[in-house]
Protein backbone atom coordinates (compact mmCIF):
# COMPACT_ATOMS: atom_id res chain seq x y z
CA UNK A 1 0.00 0.00 0.00
CA UNK A 2 1.30 3.29 -0.89
CA UNK A 3 1.84 6.04 1.24
CA UNK A 4 -0.46 9.24 1.09
CA UNK A 5 0.67 12.46 -0.54
CA UNK A 6 -0.55 16.07 0.53
CA UNK A 7 -1.88 18.55 -1.88
CA UNK A 8 0.77 20.94 -1.40
CA UNK A 9 3.75 17.80 -1.69
CA UNK A 10 1.55 17.32 -5.51
CA UNK A 11 1.67 20.93 -6.05
CA UNK A 12 5.25 21.75 -5.32
CA UNK A 13 6.37 18.25 -7.18
CA UNK A 14 3.91 19.27 -10.86
CA UNK A 15 5.99 22.81 -9.84
CA UNK A 16 8.99 20.96 -9.77
CA UNK A 17 8.79 18.49 -12.91
CA UNK A 18 7.50 21.55 -15.02
CA UNK A 19 10.26 23.86 -14.31
CA UNK A 20 7.76 26.70 -13.36
CA UNK A 21 7.94 28.88 -10.61
CA UNK A 22 5.61 28.98 -8.24
CA UNK A 23 2.89 32.06 -7.89
CA UNK A 24 3.03 33.87 -4.71
CA UNK A 25 -1.04 33.63 -3.51
CA UNK A 26 -2.38 37.44 -4.13
CA UNK A 27 -2.66 39.18 -1.04
CA UNK A 28 -6.04 39.75 0.43
CA UNK A 29 -8.12 43.19 -0.33
CA UNK A 30 -9.71 44.29 2.97
CA UNK A 31 -12.69 46.37 1.89
CA UNK A 32 -13.76 49.44 4.77
CA UNK A 33 -17.19 50.95 4.80
CA UNK A 34 -17.58 54.75 4.64
CA UNK A 35 -16.24 56.06 7.92
CA UNK A 36 -19.46 57.50 9.25
CA UNK A 37 -20.83 54.40 9.17
CA UNK A 38 -17.75 52.83 11.47
CA UNK A 39 -18.77 52.45 15.44
CA UNK A 40 -15.04 52.89 16.64
CA UNK A 41 -15.63 55.50 18.39
CA UNK A 42 -19.29 54.36 19.72
CA UNK A 43 -17.45 51.23 20.37
CA UNK A 44 -14.23 52.55 22.62
CA UNK A 45 -17.18 54.63 24.48
CA UNK A 46 -19.56 51.61 25.47
CA UNK A 47 -16.46 49.86 26.51
CA UNK A 48 -14.83 51.90 28.96
CA UNK A 49 -18.26 51.69 30.63
CA UNK A 50 -17.94 49.33 33.57
CA UNK A 51 -20.11 46.06 33.00
CA UNK A 52 -22.63 45.48 35.84
CA UNK A 53 -21.48 42.71 38.28
CA UNK A 54 -23.58 39.61 37.41
CA UNK A 55 -23.91 38.46 41.28
CA UNK A 56 -25.88 41.67 41.68
CA UNK A 57 -29.12 39.91 40.15
CA UNK A 58 -28.32 36.78 42.47
CA UNK A 59 -27.53 38.68 45.24
CA UNK A 60 -30.80 40.71 44.56
CA UNK A 61 -32.84 37.38 44.57
CA UNK A 62 -31.39 36.07 47.63
CA UNK A 63 -32.46 38.96 49.91
CA UNK A 64 -34.83 37.79 52.57
CA UNK A 65 -38.36 39.49 52.04
CA UNK A 66 -38.62 42.29 54.86
CA UNK A 67 -41.31 41.18 57.56
CA UNK A 68 -44.72 42.24 57.52
CA UNK A 69 -45.74 44.87 60.35
CA UNK A 70 -47.88 41.91 61.99
CA UNK A 71 -44.72 39.33 62.00
CA UNK A 72 -43.08 42.04 63.82
CA UNK A 73 -45.74 42.62 66.46
CA UNK A 74 -45.70 38.72 66.81
CA UNK A 75 -42.13 38.70 67.36
CA UNK A 76 -41.92 41.50 69.90
CA UNK A 77 -44.73 39.56 71.85
CA UNK A 78 -43.27 36.29 71.96
CA UNK A 79 -40.18 37.88 73.08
Amino acid sequence: MSEGISFEQAKSQLISERGLKPVPTPKRIIKRGPPEERLSEQFANEAEKPSPSVAEPFKAAAKPEPLSRAELIRRDMEA
